[in-house]
């Protein structure tokens, strides 16, 4: 199996990149937007 890169969109995307990579190797895909919007709404839960 070849090995798909992903691309950060920024500096502050590091993380989500890694994990969209991760899950690519895999078979999944998960779009960077999708998952710095799930991100948001843990934190936001966490302060709540």
């Amino acid at each position: 199996m070849k090995y798909q890169i992903v691309l950060q969109h920024g500096v502050e995307d590091y993380g989500r990149t890694c994990t969209a990579s991760i899950a690519k190797y895999y078979g999944h895909n998960l779009a960077i937007a999708a998952l710095k919007l799930v991100a948001q709404l843990i934190m936001i839960r966490n302060h709540s």
